[in-house]
């Protein structure tokens, strides 16, 4: 959600993160972890793909692609059976 950030850092050869909610006291409040594995790199549709897991057990597919050249925006879709979620994540320093 716009209230929610994702910390991201690399551990090893997966990806590990941390989703917080942002209290109405603007506190980050820790509600979910994530790993990004078996990251690749699909040149032809310039994109990454990858498996999606959170510790709430929700699992799946992952597509993602950075929005500019300077890979401060991008934009991750997770596909589950007929479903996907598009969302777009932008890079605070």
């Amino acid at each position: 959600t716009s209230t929610s950030t994702v910390d991201i850092f690399q551990q090893k050869e997966n990806f590990k993160g941390r989703i917080f909610e942002i209290t109405k006291d603007k506190r980050k409040k820790e509600v979910q972890q994530l790993t990004l594995s078996n990251i690749n790199y699909v040149p032809v549709s310039d994109k990454y793909t990858c498996k999606l897991k959170i510790s709430n057990g929700f699992a799946a597919n992952c597509e993602f692609k950075f929005l500019d050249k300077t890979k401060k925006e991008l934009q991750m879709t997770a596909k589950i059976l007929f479903f996907s979620k598009t969302e777009r994540f932008q890079r605070v320093e």
